[in-house]
C-alpha cells in the first residue's frame, strides 16, 4: 500500500510480482526476472503483470477504500519496446481502468539507457494520462540534471540512502534529492 502520511488513508497500491518456487521458496524480481529477459520473456511477463495488476484494481471498483492508483514496475526492456506505449494504453481499456489511476515505475537504470528514447516514451506515456515514477533513484548513477526534462509525478530515493538516515551525508544527500524533486514539482517518496 502507499498511504497518505497526513491522514493515514490507503492512496495507491504498488503491484509486485513474486514467484512462489517449488524448492526455494518466495523468489524476489531480481532472482528471476534476469533470466526471463535472457530467454526473451520480457515482454510476455510484463504484459502479463501489468494485465493482472490493472484486472485486480479493476475488480476492487466500488469497494470501501479502493486505492486511487495502482503503481507497476517494468523493466527497462520492456519500457523500451516500441509498442510499450499503445500495449498499455489497450491493457487499461481492456481492464476498463482510466491512465490516470495507472503509475509506471520506471528503475533509475532506465536512463542509462538513449536518453532521448526514454523521454520519448515518458512523454507518449503522460500524453496518454499515465502517471510516471522513477524508482530507485540513488543507485546507479543519480543524474540530477536530467530530472528537469523528465514528465514525472513522483521519485522514490533508494532505500540505500534511506536506511541509513542515521549518517550525516547519507541524510545530507537525501534532503538534497527531495529538495531537487519539490524543486522540479515532483513529488518525492
Amino acid at each position: 500500500p502507499q498511504v497518505g502520511v497526513a491522514d493515514g488513508a490507503v492512496r495507491g497500491v504498488e503491484a509486485l510480482i513474486r514467484w512462489r518456487h517449488p524448492q526455494r521458496g518466495h523468489l524476489a524480481p531480481r532472482d528471476f526476472l534476469p533470466v526471463a529477459e535472457a530467454i526473451g520473456l520480457a515482454v510476455p511477463l510484463g504484459e502479463w503483470i501489468l494485465g493482472k495488476a490493472f484486472a485486480d484494481h479493476a475488480a476492487w471498483r466500488g469497494q470501501p477504500g479502493r486505492p486511487e492508483r495502482v503503481a507497476v514496475n517494468v523493466t527497462t526492456r520492456y519500457f523500451l519496446q516500441p509498442s510499450f506505449p499503445d500495449t498499455l494504453a489497450s491493457l487499461a481499456r481492456e481492464a476498463g481502468l482510466d491512465p490516470n489511476e495507472i503509475e509506471i515505475e520506471v528503475s533509475e537504470s532506465t536512463l542509462l539507457q538513449e536518453i532521448d528514447l526514454v523521454t520519448g516514451y515518458m512523454r507518449a506515456l503522460k500524453d496518454r494520462g499515465f502517471g510516471l515514477v522513477l524508482d530507485d533513484f540513488g543507485a546507479v548513477a543519480s543524474p540530477l540534471a536530467r530530472l528537469r526534462f523528465l514528465p514525472l509525478d513522483r521519485l522514490k530515493v533508494d532505500d540505500v540512502l534511506t536506511q541509513r538516515l542515521q549518517h550525516a551525508d547519507e541524510r545530507r544527500l537525501a534532503e538534497a534529492i527531495v529538495q531537487v524533486a519539490l524543486g522540479l514539482g515532483i513529488v518525492p517518496v
